[in-house]
C-alpha cells in the first residue's frame, strides 16, 4: 500500500501546524515518517451526523472535500495537545454526491512526527469505523484527513487519547 502525503504546495498555505515548515523540512519529515501499529476494531452504532462526541481530544467535520489537486485533497482538524501514547480515532465518511465507498487516510501529524496513515475504506453513514493508533510521543497534533478518491467526500470524526 502506498502512503500518501499531500504535496508541500497544499501544506504551506493551509491551516496546518505544518504550514511553517520549509519545503525541505516537510520532505524530510515525510521521508522519516514513523510507522506505527493500527488495530481495526468492530464498528458500532453512531450518533446522528451533527452530534460529534463533545469530550474527545479533538473532533472535526468536512463537507465536500475535493480530490487531491489544486482545489483540495486534505483537511486539517484543530490542534490538540496530549500526553497519551495511544489514541482511538472514530470516523463517519461517505461520497458527497453518490453511493460510492471512499478511501480516506487519517494521519496524526505535528512538526516532528508523521504517523503512517490509518486508511479507512468504506461508506459509513449509520455506523462508524474505529482504529487505534499506538506508540505516539506526547505533543501537539492535528489530524490530517486526505481524500484518496476521484470524487468529493464528506464526514466527521473524533480522536481520543487512551491512558
Amino acid at each position: 500500500m502506498a502512503i500518501f502525503f499531500p504535496p508541500y504546495s497544499e501544506i504551506v498555505n493551509s491551516d496546518s501546524i505544518l504550514s511553517d515548515l520549509t519545503e525541505e523540512e516537510y520532505h524530510e519529515a515525510v521521508r522519516n515518517a514513523i510507522p506505527i501499529e493500527s488495530l481495526m476494531v468492530e464498528p458500532t452504532e453512531t450518533q446522528p451526523e451533527g452530534n460529534i462526541k463533545p469530550m474527545a481530544s479533538m473532533s472535526w467535520a468536512f463537507d465536500n472535500l475535493q480530490p487531491p489537486g489544486p482545489s483540495g485533497g486534505a483537511h486539517f482538524s484543530g490542534e490538540f495537545t496530549s500526553s497519551a501514547t495511544k489514541f482511538k480515532i472514530t470516523v463517519v465518511q461517505w461520497a458527497t454526491n453518490s453511493n460510492k465507498a471512499p478511501s480516506v487516510n487519517y494521519t496524526l501529524v505535528n512538526r516532528d512526527y508523521f504517523e503512517t496513515p490509518a486508511l479507512i475504506y468504506g461508506r459509513f453513514t449509520h455506523t462508524n469505523e474505529t482504529k487505534e493508533i499506538w506508540n505516539v510521543p506526547p505533543g501537539t497534533y492535528q489530524v490530517m484527513v486526505t481524500n484518496l478518491n476521484d470524487f468529493a467526500i464528506s464526514g466527521n470524526g473524533y480522536i481520543d487519547g487512551i491512558f
